[in-house]
């Protein structure tokens, strides 16, 4: 879908009291499937203000429950948060996890035996540039379309 033009992005999230929050990148792609849906992202708006949660996850390799493609040693980030995303694995699967579970209100935190780094919550619903570790939004979005310029 974004091979014969340049996209961009932009992640729209919204808190629990409809306040809101936008990211945008000028350069979005994402790889064929004999690259493994490899993710680029780059050109980070500076008036964003959700943070770049997505650097994290710049260059890796779409992972689902049966194709293991993080950097994981001894785990598979995709099996652990119950579905697919560009996890990364090494220090942690994500800082960006919006195919994670949907949490009813922000003090409703999913039961979880995640004892690693504070980054990784488990499959849950998270952005964590934004208001941190431990806040889940009520909404994000992940829009992408054809460069304008």
């Amino acid at each position: 879908m974004t091979k014969a033009r340049n996209h961009e992005l932009r992640v729209n999230i919204t808190d629990w009291n409809n306040g809101s929050t936008w990211a945008e990148w000028k350069e979005f792609s994402v790889a064929p499937e004999s690259e493994k849906y490899k993710l680029t992202v780059g050109r980070y708006t500076s008036d964003s203000h959700a943070g770049d949660a997505l650097k994290w996850h710049n260059g890796m390799q779409f992972s689902t429950p049966d194709r293991d493609n993080d950097v994981l040693l001894g785990g598979h980030c995709a099996k652990k948060n119950d579905g697919g995303w560009w996890f990364r694995g090494y220090r942690g699967c994500y800082q960006a996890h919006p195919t994670g579970r949907y949490q009813h209100n922000p003090g409703d935190p999913p039961k979880t035996s995640v004892t690693s780094r504070n980054f990784e919550l488990g499959p849950v619903l998270v952005w964590q540039n934004w208001r941190g570790e431990s806040y889940y939004p009520k909404t994000l979005f992940l829009m992408f379309r054809p460069m304008l310029n």
